[in-house]
């Protein structure tokens, strides 16, 4: 059988715990933000080793603060997993969880309070995000994926300051309730329409700039949409450049993107970015040759004397 005893905020030695199950010999503590038990905390709402701490009666003192459900904590649990109490949590939830308009993320699965998954509930990986932790706000969190540019397909943001930037090629598709967390994802990443890029070629900041280092170059490559698929696979693409005569592929991965265009007739460029992220749009610099002939009619006058 099993003891159900109710603790308040003014009197648990946790104090962010709402309720304390005994099941059998294992003490499991439910509550916000955290779960704590001693040895390795299966976390019933969460899934297997949602967080782990030390064993022994000391592990009813711990919590894992901030540890994504389904994972492990990579850090023990100290003075900052134990410095947000529950009004706390719930404030930064309040003030995070709302999304920012036209900032270019879509919700997954409404956002708030889902924690961030792969092709379905139950994948989740380390090797599909970049972790930072500390974040102060869920805009600070965005900045990090925005600053991933194409490499980028959403971030997971909890309350506790944890910030995951996902870079999962085939994106995030699916998501997990946990509370204090926010998924969100990038837009689909789209190339321009080919009417914009015809008879453009591809350049840098400015119509003059055409370095070797912004892109790589493949050569024999059958076609636009063979050059279109070399950059969807490649990380950081910003565009490319193509050319049909010879199989000309140029797969921008400039930093700045593709900044400025130039006409040059048998070529194609197109951006490559998320669909509807507010400034990805650059504007396309032209640079128009006129040729000036000047002609110049030189006139000979003749002049015959006649002698009698």
């Amino acid at each position: 059988s099993s003891l159900l005893i109710t603790c308040s905020l003014a009197t648990t030695v946790l104090g962010m715990c709402s309720s304390i199950m005994l099941l059998g010999s294992m003490a499991l503590a439910a509550c916000h933000g955290f779960v704590a038990g001693d040895g390795q905390t299966l976390g019933p709402a969460y899934g297997e080793g949602r967080c782990s701490q030390s064993a022994g009666s000391a592990a009813m003192k711990a919590a894992c603060s901030g540890a994504a459900p389904g994972r492990r904590s990579s850090s023990p649990a100290g003075p900052h997993s134990l410095g947000h109490s529950l009004l706390q949590v719930q404030h930064r939830r309040s003030s995070t969880g709302g999304l920012l308009a036209d900032d270019g993320f879509e919700p997954v699965d409404g956002g708030t309070n889902r924690a961030c998954r792969g092709a379905d509930s139950d994948d989740t990986s380390d090797s599909y995000y970049t972790l930072f932790r500390s974040m102060q706000s869920i805009d600070l969190c965005k900045a990090k994926c925005r600053d991933a540019a194409t490499d980028c397909r959403g971030i997971e943001y909890h309350g506790s300051g944890r910030c995951e930037v996902w870079t999962r090629s085939q994106g995030i598709r699916a998501s997990f309730p946990w509370p204090g967390a926010t998924c969100l994802r990038m837009p689909p990443l789209v190339f321009e329409p080919e009417e914009i890029g015809r008879s453009r070629a591809c350049r840098g900041a400015d119509a003059t700039d055409n370095s070797d280092a912004h892109f790589e170059l493949r050569l024999g490559v059958g076609s636009l949409q063979a050059c279109k698929d070399i950059c969807a696979s490649t990380s950081g693409c910003r565009g490319i450049e193509f050319r049909s005569s010879g199989g000309r592929c140029e797969v921008w991965t400039r930093a700045g993107g593709i900044g400025a265009t130039v006409r040059l007739d048998g070529f194609i460029c197109l951006r490559y970015g998320h669909s509807t992220t507010p400034g990805t749009t650059v504007p396309t610099t032209t640079t128009t040759t006129t040729t000036t002939t000047t002609t110049t009619t030189t006139t000979t006058t003749t002049t015959t004397t006649t002698t009698t």
